[in-house]
């Protein structure tokens, strides 16, 4: 009558399955949906309520008289022929009986089975009370899986956001660097020039000034 674990597990897998299924993903899945269909189709459930069913037919059973016998025979002189009328010994044999219980012995018999069928009766509404912890536990196990995929991607998206806030400065910082070592070389590259042509204008202006 006890449900294991395994069986458990892949009935309450196969009920998720089919109610994502039919619901094509736009529902969401309700425990009470998931208890309900675990009671109505289990089939140790079924099984445990066949059984009690069952019982409950045999207390009548157990309360009535003890069925009544009916016999009948025949006695025969030697193997050789029919003696009847013949020989003394030779008759037929009819008898009905009925067994009469003491007074009182009907009802405890009928009580005994129906106790029975009560301890099978709470034997049942516990095994439906295991069902709905087991699916429960199932359920909520799914529900802290899917938290954690939840969690895991709102860090995954904090990351990359950080990540993405951390590369702009850098990139900026890069930039600036960039253009002011640019700025830097055509400063160089202008004074460069200037000495030039002043280094020309020197050279001109000394043979000049030789002369004289």
């Amino acid at each position: 009558m006890w449900m294991s674990a395994k069986t458990i597990h892949t009935f309450i897998f196969a009920i998720a399955v089919f109610l994502l299924g039919t619901s094509a993903f736009a529902q969401e899945l309700r425990l009470s949906d998931l208890t309900e269909e675990a009671l109505k189709n289990s089939p140790e459930i079924q099984a445990s309520l066949s059984k009690i069913e069952a019982a409950r037919y045999r207390i009548p059973q157990a309360k009535s008289l003890p069925d009544p016998m009916l016999t009948f025979g025949y006695q025969n002189e030697g193997f050789d022929r029919y003696t009847y009328g013949e020989e003394q010994g030779s008759q037929w044999m009819f008898s009905a009986s009925q067994q009469f219980l003491f007074p009182g012995k009907r009802a405890l018999k009928g009580e005994m089975v129906q106790r029975d069928v009560e301890s099978m009766e709470a034997m049942h509404e516990l095994l439906k009370l295991r069902t709905v912890a087991r699916v429960k536990e199932l359920y909520f196990d799914l529900f802290l899986a899917y938290k954690n995929i939840d969690l895991f991607k709102d860090k995954r998206n904090l990351f990359l956001k950080n990540r993405r806030s951390d590369a702009g400065p850098l990139c900026g910082r890069s930039c600036h660097t960039a253009r002011s070592t640019n700025g830097a070389d055509r400063k160089i590259h202008a004074s460069g020039k200037r000495r030039d042509v002043q280094n020309r204008r020197y050279s001109l202006w000394k043979p000049c000034c030789g002369q004289r």
